[in-house]
């Protein structure tokens, strides 16, 4: 819940591209940490940590596929297209 009103505040300041960069390599920063680092008090951290940014992945990426979406639904194009017959 802390990481979708923090990203509230952050995406109306930010470029989705941006933030969903910045969330992958956040998620993968805190990945190598949580696997590399054999403390347990370091781990717990890393994974509550880690909900954070993997809910700005997460939304950003649905943003901006449903962005690619409704350019192409514009753009009149009406489902994949067909190779033609021979």
């Amino acid at each position: 819940m802390i990481g979708g009103v923090l990203l509230g505040s952050v995406v109306t300041r930010v470029r989705t591209e941006n933030v969903l960069v910045l969330s992958l390599v956040s998620v993968g920063i805190g990945m190598l940490v949580f696997a590399t680092v054999p403390l347990v008090p370091v781990s717990m951290a890393c994974a509550v940590a880690l909900g954070i940014p993997a809910v700005g992945w997460i939304a950003s990426q649905e943003t901006l596929l449903q962005k690619a979406s409704r350019t192409n639904t514009s753009a009149g194009s009406s489902g994949p297209s067909r190779p033609p017959r021979p």
